[in-house]
């Protein structure tokens, strides 16, 4: 049957008009005319008396289950109408449970999408080198020089140009004449020389190494000699507990996982300073 073919409920409904019988029929089945009756049992009656001329005797009587037809026919006419009524809200309710439930759905794919993330992540921190530290905490450091005397502890001389107002580097070349000039007590015009100290400065920390790696591809051109280290974890309750809830979260058919909780390059307790040094080094 096609939509143009169907008969609604109610056209005051379909109108967008109000109840014409306001909340008479707000109410339970049992306080309907012959509320006593189930549904079928109402339609047997009906059926079977609807129609019968009016026993005087019978209602002067009170006899016990009779019911003059009008009876009958209007406890008919009130069930539909309240039958009809606890339909369409019958009906709202559901379509409004179908939107929460596909609203749920919705939310248990991103769930899902987001929990798939974290879990490679845990797989990774299961699976990985741990530099011989202790739930590690892996951090791109880079090389930033800082001004000092040259009679300290430093790392190079720089010479700069300060005439122009560009305050560029002077080549190798161009640096050792300027070098030699100044040991040789001789003015250098237009270009300042630095003592030069180069000190490891944080950049951004990740759970994983390879996270680490991820990060330097994208924007590893930002920063001077970058490198990874690792650090220890040690008395750091918030940090290790995220790390273990994302270890948790590992696949348990991932081969680490099923073979051991983790790759035994960790010692309790160390922070692995040197050793994680020489192996992000090469050495």
């Amino acid at each position: 049957m096609s939509e143009a073919q169907k008969t609604p409920a109610a056209k005051w409904r379909q109108e967008g008009q109000a109840d014409p019988h306001g909340d008479h029929y707000n109410c339970q089945r049992a306080a309907l005319t012959l509320g006593e009756y189930t549904d079928d049992e109402l339609a047997n009656g009906v059926f079977l008396h609807g129609n019968e001329p009016l026993n005087i005797n019978a209602l002067l009587r009170k006899t016990p289950g009779y019911h003059s037809a009008i009876v009958w026919l209007t406890a008919a006419k009130d069930r539909i109408r309240w039958l009809s009524r606890s339909l369409e809200e019958s009906a709202a309710r559901e379509q409004a449970l179908q939107l929460r439930l596909n609203e749920a759905d919705q939310y248990l794919d991103d769930l899902k999408a987001q929990l798939a993330q974290l879990s490679a992540i845990g797989e990774l921190i299961v699976s990985q080198d741990n530099r011989c530290t202790d739930q590690p905490l892996f951090a791109v450091m880079e090389k930033r020089g800082i001004p000092t005397l040259d009679t300290h502890d430093h790392d190079r001389i720089e010479w700069v140009e300060t005439e122009s107002g560009d305050y560029c580097l002077a080549d190798d070349t161009k640096a050792r004449r300027l070098e030699a000039l100044h040991q040789g007590h001789r003015d250098t015009p237009g270009w300042e020389r630095y003592a030069m100290k180069d000190v490891d400065v944080f950049v951004t920390a990740c759970f994983t190494e390879q996270g680490c790696k991820d990060f330097l591809l994208r924007d590893g051109h930002n920063h001077r000699r970058p490198f990874i280290y690792a650090f220890g974890s040690y008395r750091n309750g918030e940090y290790q507990a995220v790390r273990n809830s994302l270890k948790a979260m590992a696949s348990p058919a991932h081969p680490a996982v099923s073979g051991a909780s983790e790759r035994c390059r960790e010692i309790p307790g160390t922070s692995g300073m040197r050793l994680n040094m020489l192996a992000n080094q090469g050495e």
